[in-house]
């Protein structure tokens, strides 16, 4: 403290500080130049006040942060996780639908593929044939309504 008190008398500066006290207690230590009427330092004035809340309050907010950062942490290795499933059974998916056109691809029928508005999204090649026989397939594709 008398190294302070030195820096203040010399610099005429405010020092601050925190110290914790033998019985767990945190006190704010300011030491300010006194100064008399003309402006002129002609001492310094210690003050103490007790921060053992703001103190205790830091420490509680610094516990909530590390408990929330664990929680993002392990929220985002559970969405990684589940993104990833999610990326596999689509590619499943894919190739399940796949393999299901191929199938059908290769039946001797007059197959299509159409949503619940009867919009179709497949022909199988038997039906492209003998259904409109001559034309391209993209023409024969763009006739999007199911027949009937």
């Amino acid at each position: 403290m008398l190294a302070d008190i030195d820096l203040v008398l010399k610099d005429n500066v405010i020092v601050e500080k925190e110290e914790k006290t033998r019985d767990k207690k945190w006190l704010l230590r300011k030491i300010a130049p006194f100064r008399n009427e003309t402006g002129h330092s002609e001492g310094v004035v210690i003050t103490f006040t007790d921060i053992s809340r703001i103190k205790e309050a830091e420490v509680a907010l610094s516990r909530l942060n590390e408990e929330l950062e664990q929680k993002v942490k392990d929220r985002t290795a559970e969405l990684s996780n589940e993104i990833e499933e999610r990326k596999k059974t689509e590619k499943l998916l894919e190739r399940s639908r796949d393999h299901y056109l191929e199938i059908l691809a290769q039946a001797p029928a007059l197959i299509w593929r159409s949503d619940t508005n009867a919009t179709c999204d497949w022909f199988s090649q038997v039906w492209l044939n003998q259904s409109h026989p001559g034309t391209g397939k993209r023409q024969r594709l763009d006739r999007r309504r199911a027949p009937g």
